[in-house]
Formats: C-alpha cells, sequence, structure tokens
C-alpha cells in the first residue's frame, strides 16, 4: 500500500475531547490557545506550500469572519467536559494518553495499529490521573520546596521521554 500522497505535509490529528485544556496546540506546541490555531488556518498557514490540501481553501475561506470564528471556538470548546474543566469527581484530573510518534527509529516503524494492521504502531506517554486535593497539597508544599531547591525544574521534552516528573512512556523498556 502506498501513502506517500496521502501523508506528505500531514499531521496525526489528536482527539477533541476536552481540546480546551489541551494546549498548547499544533504538532510543535507553537499555539497556545484556540484562537491562535483558527487564525492560523483563516490565513491558509505561515508560508506558502505547495504540498497545501485543496480542503484548506475552503476551511479558511468559511472562517474569515470574526462571527464565525467565535461560532467555530464555542463549538470546539463545547467538547470539553464540564467535570474536567472545573475539576469535579471523579475527573479531578484524569489520565492522559498523549500521542509519542511511533514505535521504531529513523529508518523503520513498528507495523501493528489497532486501526490497520500494516500501519505503524502507536507510541504514547500517559500523564497519571492526580486528585485535585493531591494537587492543591502540592501546591501549598511547592513554595517551601522551592524556596529550599532553588526553581522549580522546566519538563522538558527529554525528561518527558525518559520517564521523569511523573510521565511514564507506554513502551516497555528494552534493556
Amino acid at each position: 500500500m502506498n501513502l506517500g500522497v496521502a501523508v506528505k505535509a500531514a499531521f496525526k490529528v489528536p482527539t477533541l475531547r476536552n481540546i480546551e485544556l489541551t494546549g498548547p496546540y499544533m504538532h510543535n506546541g507553537s499555539m497556545a490557545t484556540l484562537e491562535q490555531v483558527i487564525e492560523f488556518y483563516g490565513r491558509q498557514g505561515n508560508f506558502h506550500n505547495e504540498n497545501l490540501h485543496f480542503q484548506v481553501s475552503t476551511i479558511s475561506s468559511s472562517i474569515n469572519s470574526p462571527a464565525n470564528r467565535a461560532d467555530l471556538i464555542a463549538y470546539l470548546k463545547a467538547f470539553t467536559d464540564d467535570r474536567v474543566r472545573y475539576e469535579k469527581a471523579p475527573f479531578d484530573h484524569p489520565e492522559v494518553v498523549v500521542p509519542n510518534g511511533h514505535e521504531g527509529n529513523h529508518e523503520a516503524v513498528v507495523a501493528g495499529n489497532p486501526l490497520q494492521a500494516d500501519l505503524a504502531k502507536d507510541e504514547v506517554l500517559v500523564v497519571p490521573a492526580v486528585a485535585r486535593m493531591v494537587r492543591q497539597n502540592l501546591a501549598a508544599v511547592r513554595p517551601v520546596v522551592g524556596a529550599l531547591t532553588g526553581p522549580t525544574p522546566v519538563l522538558t521534552a527529554a525528561r518527558a521521554a525518559s520517564g521523569d516528573a511523573g510521565l511514564r512512556n507506554s513502551r516497555p523498556r528494552r534493556d
């Protein structure tokens, strides 16, 4: 099966569930808000792309007016569960599965995607669930610990991939 044309200049699309709370957006995290994403597609990107899908111009023409943009953003925010938005049980902070590429390396990927066996298996990071009470207790302790140890470290992609800072990789270690 040749998917070469179908994947040119394309990125995997994550779920819309709780999208209001899942920023930053885009494949590289370059946009902080949904408003920035909608504006980006409204102008058809930041530069000319000869591989741009023909539907992008149709989409951008439909979100050129401020009213249409506001309607689209309201529609997208409707996918956010109020129990998650306001941290109400049982969704104080649910486990979140974040796509993180595919199993394999720069030369080959591992087949076995549940959607189609000959597609690459997804690799994900899992952010474990944290109850609101635990986070509130951590928030109270963090300034004290910070005063003793210095600034809170920044979570980097490398630390996230290594399983540091509460993130764990779903792929078993191959030591």
